[in-house]
């Protein structure tokens, strides 16, 4: 089993951003928004990647990361 506190660092990272560069989006839209830059940029199914990578993506997403 995966340790849950891993996702302690994961949603404290994605609120803050979240707040700093997506804050007039509701969550629904933004994760909506952000899954399917993954399905169709990424070309990966968000389903099965790791908290660990899937914040990076977000980061990109976010235009943190190239």
């Amino acid at each position: 089993m995966r340790n849950p506190n891993r996702l302690d660092r994961f949603y404290d990272d994605i609120k803050l951003l979240h707040k700093e560069y997506f804050p007039d989006l509701r969550f629904g839209q933004l994760f909506t928004n952000f899954l399917g830059w993954v399905l169709y940029e990424k070309k990966r199914d968000p389903f099965f990647i790791e908290e660990s990578t899937m914040i990076d993506y977000f980061k990109e997403y976010c235009g943190l990361i190239k």
